[in-house]
């Protein structure tokens, strides 16, 4: 699922095998922001410890692009909002021996109330 915002202008996602084979697994030539959609393979695609995944990604912070959203063109940097920039590319993955989830970096886990490094330290009432 590829994700850009409107200065976006192509994205293309390859697959580089072991043997160093590549195939194309999203190649969007005129990206449109609208279109931002998940994509599915036809058929699944079994991957070895190995594999790369290289994304490619074009903008144009011109004044020809009609989806630009400053006039004149100024500079952009990454940010959340549309009128900012990013390019992120979410893929899933099952695996051939069961269930697993790997999360990097691993999740935020608030510390309780009572684990002892969380508790005020004693103040003294001299």
């Amino acid at each position: 699922m590829p994700h850009m915002h409107l200065l976006g202008k192509e994205v293309l996602v390859t697959l580089i095998s072991l043997d160093g084979a590549a195939m194309t697994l999203v190649a969007i030539k005129d990206w449109d922001y609208n279109w931002q959609e998940t994509y599915w393979l036809k058929q699944p695609i079994h991957l070895k410890k190995g594999t790369r995944i290289y994304v490619d990604a074009v903008y144009d912070n011109s004044a020809a692009n009609p989806n630009n959203p400053s006039s004149p063109p100024k500079r952009i940097t990454y940010g959340e909002q549309t009128t900012n920039e990013m390019c992120f590319i979410f893929l899933g993955t099952v695996f051939d021996d069961g269930p697993r989830l790997r999360r990097f970096p691993p999740p935020f886990r608030p510390l309780m109330e009572d684990e002892s490094r969380h508790k005020p330290k004693a103040v003294s009432q001299k």
